[in-house]
C-alpha cells in the first residue's frame, strides 16, 4: 500500500517578470500545497504587453512541469473541459489559478521545481520556481 504524503504548505510569494519583442508578463507563485496524492501550485499570471499573451495549451505535454530533487515528475492535470484549448490573456489581463499535479510526493524529496520553460523557447525560458520542502516525512 502506498502511504499518503504528509500535507504541507510552502509559502513562496516569488515573482518572475519577462519581456520580449512579442510577449511581456509577470508570473507569481504564491504557495505550493502538498496533499495526500497530488500537489497544487497557486499562481497569478499578468499580461504586461500590449498584445495577446498565449500561455499554455490544455495538455499535459505543453503545460507547466513539476519535478522533485529525486528526479520524479508530477504530471500537470488539465482543467476539465480545457483539453486542447490555449490560455490567452488580452493586454493588461491577469488571472489567478491553482495548477494541479498528480502523484504522491516522494517521501525522500527535499525540494520541488515548478518549471514553465517548456511553454516557449524564448520568453518562458528559465521561468522556474524552487520550492524547498520542510521536515522529514
Amino acid at each position: 500500500m502506498i502511504e499518503p504524503a504528509q500535507p504541507q504548505t510552502v509559502e513562496l510569494e516569488e515573482s518572475i517578470s519577462r519581456s520580449a519583442e512579442s510577449e511581456s508578463f509577470t508570473l507569481t507563485t504564491h504557495r505550493v500545497m502538498v496533499h495526500d496524492y497530488y500537489i497544487e501550485a497557486e499562481i497569478t499570471l499578468l499580461n504586461d504587453a500590449d498584445s495577446v499573451l498565449s500561455a499554455w495549451f490544455g495538455s499535459a505535454n505543453s503545460g507547466p512541469q513539476l519535478f522533485d530533487d529525486r528526479g520524479r515528475t508530477y504530471p500537470f492535470q488539465v482543467q476539465a473541459g480545457g483539453d486542447k484549448k490555449i490560455l490567452q490573456l488580452q493586454s493588461g489581463e491577469g488571472l489567478d489559478a491553482v495548477l494541479v499535479f498528480a502523484g504522491r510526493l516522494d517521501p525522500d524529496a527535499r525540494a520541488l521545481t515548478l518549471d514553465f520553460s517548456e511553454l516557449s523557447a524564448d520568453t518562458w525560458s528559465q521561468v522556474t520556481f524552487e520550492v524547498p520542502l520542510g521536515g522529514a516525512r
